[in-house]
């Protein structure tokens, strides 16, 4: 069968589509759990787990203390498949995340489709799927980014697809919604989206004049009574300031960009940042070779799907790349817009695709199976202690078959390439599932203190447990009163089965958590001492005198 052409000849880019959502599922969720939280995620898991033990879903808190820096909509819904499952851990922390993802490749393939055809939306949308920096660290994780990239993403669509129907009533009251939505999750960046997309959309669209009409007005009431509503019981049920909330967002919005890091590091920036992308989102960021082509501009305006694609990467992406602080997965919802632009030319200029199989397709794709394959047959030599995994020979063999299987269909079949290249990734993200991962586990110093922290909270149950914060030390300026990383905190908190409140004074038959800096003996008298991961002290378990 494998070598009938015509059996190839009648796959079509839907049925690759549907066979690698069927492979997400192993892909993306084999021991998703495993790993141990890193700090950020240990943020969001202790705000949803403080709310839940708290029931206050307004109030974002830390060791009970008010947590500014985000609101609250992703730590909602953390909360909610905590509560839904029942526990605390980290594959229900990460699954919305993995949710958020497969629903982020579904949007593109069914916006991009009625637009340049199902071909481009096939592999536009899984090019994002299995692009580097999603299948080896985003997907891991259980952060805010995918999701928020994802409501962002359906915003620019939207912008697009109602100007073009002249639904303007209803483009600007979904586009504000979504902003609303997409401003709970992560606070003021998404003012910036939603302003320079749609001025940038309406002064190409020479259309300036609908940013003053009452239906764009209409959209910001809309948004502002969504977070008016919000704050309005936040307040209502706290003693905060309005100033003090909003120089939080404002710093934290802010932190990362020039009025930081000077103008020096933020030139640097400027050199550096399109390297930086390329590599994160290797394979397919390779496709950038394109736009040294002479034809390449004039190639892109001959769609306007195309070219607003084009434009809302080129307006949106200045503000990261003149910050000297940003993480890749700051920009996922500008990835598959310059995707769809690369895969536009590509397939609409027989000259680019000689050339791509010639370098990318014909050259670097194979090799990298061929090294990938190579690896697999030694990494029982390299790396003995995996032979011990659970059904490790039955994976190991099912894996090398797999893949010599692909390369043999690669290098066979020229009209399936890149789907095959697509598959070949998802198939070897469960051998990183099924080995990498486990054997991470085995080696990381987080996962002894993930331990120590879990065994922490079960012992003081039934106590009186607090963090202990210095009176004449002042809080940290970005960190606030936090004594070792938010991750130790949310496993001790997790299993003590309560808020573990952080406090300035003494309380009688009380336990303390007290960072070595902080500690006074005449406060207190030591019981043993920790040395949690990623804390550069020990911290001492101790007993109030």
């Amino acid at each position: 069968m494998i070598n009938d052409m015509n059996f190839v000849n009648r796959l079509k880019p839907i049925h690759f589509f549907i066979f690698s959502l069927i492979l997400f599922i192993p892909a993306y969720l084999i021991n998703l759990g495993v790993m141990p939280f890193i700090d950020d995620e240990g943020i969001r898991g202790l705000v949803a787990i403080e709310m839940i033990y708290s029931n206050d879903f307004i109030t974002p808190t830390i060791s009970g203390e008010f947590y500014f820096k985000k609101p609250p909509l992703y730590n909602w819904i953390i909360a909610g498949f905590f509560q839904m499952s029942g526990n605390y851990n980290e594959f229900w922390l990460r699954l919305p995340a993995v949710i958020s993802l497969l629903f982020f490749t579904l949007t593109i393939y069914f916006t991009v489709r009625k637009e340049v055809g199902e071909k481009i939306a096939v592999i536009a949308a899984l090019m994002f799927l299995t692009s580097g920096r999603i299948i080896i660290y985003e997907s891991l994780h259980g952060l805010i980014d995918i999701c928020y990239s994802w409501v962002i993403y359906i915003m620019f669509i939207i912008i697009y697809k109602l100007y073009h129907r002249n639904q303007l009533f209803w483009l600007f009251i979904l586009v504000y919604i979504l902003a609303a939505i997409s401003y709970l999750m992560k606070g003021l960046p998404t003012l910036l989206f939603v302003g320079i997309t749609l001025l940038a959309f309406f002064i190409v669209e020479r259309k300036i004049k609908v940013l003053f009409t009452w239906r764009h007005f209409l959209g910001i009431a809309v948004f502002l009574v969504i977070l008016t509503s919000y704050y309005y019981l936040y307040f209502s049920r706290n003693d905060v300031t309005i100033s003090e909330l909003f120089a939080t967002l404002i710093s934290e919005s802010t932190r990362r960009t020039v009025a930081r890091y000077g103008i020096g590091k933020t030139l640097l920036n400027l050199f550096t940042f399109p390297f930086e992308q390329i590599y994160h989102f290797l394979p397919w960021s390779l496709f950038i070779v394109f736009i040294f082509r002479k034809d390449f501009i004039n190639v892109i305006k001959e769609n306007k799907f195309v070219s607003y694609n084009a434009l809302i990467f080129i307006v949106n992406i200045i503000v990261y790349w003149t910050s000297p602080e940003v993480f890749p997965r700051y920009i996922l919802m500008l990835i598959p817009p310059v995707y769809v632009v690369f895969l536009y030319f590509f397939f609409n200029r027989i000259k680019s695709q000689v050339a791509l199989e010639k370098g990318l397709l014909g050259i670097i794709f194979p090799v990298t199976i061929a090294i990938i394959i190579v690896i697999l047959l030694i990494s029982p030599v390299l790396f003995p202690l995996i032979s011990a995994f659970h059904l490790f020979y039955f994976k190991y063999l099912s894996l090398l078959i797999v893949l010599c299987l692909l390369l043999y269909i690669y290098l066979s079949f020229k009209q399936v390439r890149i789907f095959t290249f697509i598959v070949f990734l998802l198939v070897f993200r469960i051998g990183f599932n099924w080995f990498v991962l486990p054997k991470r586990q085995l080696t990381m110093n987080a996962v002894k203190s993930r331990e120590e922290a879990k065994e922490l909270g079960k012992t003081y149950q039934n106590k009186k447990l607090y963090t202990y914060w210095s009176p004449e030390i002042p809080p940290h300026s970005y960190y606030g009163k936090i004594i070792f990383k938010h991750h130790y905190l949310f496993y001790i908190t997790s299993e003590y089965g309560s808020i573990v409140k952080q406090k300035s004074e003494i309380e009688n038959d009380a336990i303390y958590l007290v960072h070595k800096n902080h500690y006074n003996q005449s406060l207190f008298r030591v019981n043993d001492t920790l040395y949690p991961y990623g804390t550069p002290h020990e911290v001492y378990i101790t007993k109030s005198n």
